[in-house]
């Protein structure tokens, strides 16, 4: 009923046996996702904190539309 899959390809089975350590992330092979994702993490945690520490502040105010002068 269902489409069998191809046999596997010389030295697929051997990637699928290699487990990765923590050193593997700083490798040259994964060191620009390691960082593309250490950056997008870090800005994502600063938008997140700057809003919930900011928000609080228009929240509060007594006139929260009105301009300051």
């Amino acid at each position: 009923m269902g489409i069998a899959s191809p046999p596997p390809q010389q030295g697929e089975a051997d990637r699928r046996q290699h487990r990765a350590g923590l050193s593997d992330l700083w490798s040259r092979r994964y060191i620009r996702r390691t960082l593309c994702l250490w950056i997008l993490g870090f800005g994502i945690n600063l938008a997140y904190y700057g809003i919930v520490t900011w928000l609080p502040t228009p929240i509060c105010s007594p006139n929260p539309l009105r301009c300051s002068k």
